[in-house]
This record gives C-alpha cells, structure tokens and sequence, in this order.
C-alpha cells in the first residue's frame, strides 16, 4: 500500500517538476503525507488518475 502511494506522489511531482515551480513541488509534498491517513477511497481515485495521465 505505502509502495503504490510513492509511486503516485512520484508521478505527481514529475508533472510539477516542468512547472518550474519549485514551492508548488513543496506543498504537493505535505498533500500528500495528509492523503497517507485519508480513507482508502482517495488513494484508489488517485490509482485510476495515474495512468490516465499517462
């Protein structure tokens, strides 16, 4: 569980990355430590999100 949300909050940070905004990349950071104790229902929202971005 903790190995695919990483992997969420790592694709999530790429797509910042381009933004060039640094301080953007902090905070998606303390979101998604507050999505760790969210109820399961966002971390499955967030699995579908991925590879549709993709």
């Amino acid at each position: 569980m903790w190995g695919e949300t990483g992997i969420a909050r790592e694709k999530k940070k790429e797509g910042m990355s381009p933004a060039g905004d640094g301080e953007n990349a902090s905070l998606d950071d303390d979101r998604g430590l507050t999505i760790f104790p969210s109820p399961p229902s966002q971390h499955l929202t967030e699995e579908p999100d991925l590879p549709d971005l993709r």
